[in-house]
């Protein structure tokens, strides 16, 4: 049989030694962490900016072009009103009989679209490349 012989200092020594890895491993980790969520913030905010503009047409020609993160409420020729709050693009008022536009939920996501017919005022959310559609893997449409 073989015995191990280890002193009281070689004990003492090791234990130290093990101590400081895990200390700093904890530390590396919560560096990585906090670098990580800084990032994060950052480029988030960047994308969130810069990310989605709503264009608003009127009988086929442009009027409007606004980001989707600015607080803003238009006036589309005297007869519908736009919202856009939140990184959503709302009509929250029509003169048209129907009120589909009005009762459309909210826009937010490129390719969406919300579309008063009586007075042919389109409102299409693009990236800000002039990208109209929708990205791989999202859905087309939600029923509800």
């Amino acid at each position: 049989m073989k015995y191990s012989i280890m002193s009281k200092d070689m004990k003492t020594q090791n234990n130290e030694e093990y101590g400081k890895k895990k200390r700093n491993s904890v530390l590396l980790f919560i560096a990585f962490v906090l670098t990580a969520g800084v990032a994060g913030l950052f480029f988030g905010n960047q994308i969130k900016e810069n990310g989605a503009v709503a264009v608003v047409t009127v009988n086929g020609e442009e009027q409007y072009r606004c980001s989707m993160f600015i607080e803003k409420e238009i006036e589309i020729n005297d007869t519908n009103t736009l919202l856009i709050k939140g990184g959503k693009a709302d009509m929250i008022v029509a003169d048209c009989p129907d009120q589909v536009c009005v009762k459309h939920t909210p826009v937010s996501k490129v390719g969406e679209t919300i579309i008063c017919l009586p007075n042919k005022v389109v409102i299409t959310i693009e990236s800000l490349d002039g990208n109209q559609k929708q990205k791989e893997g999202e859905p087309d449409a939600v029923a509800k």
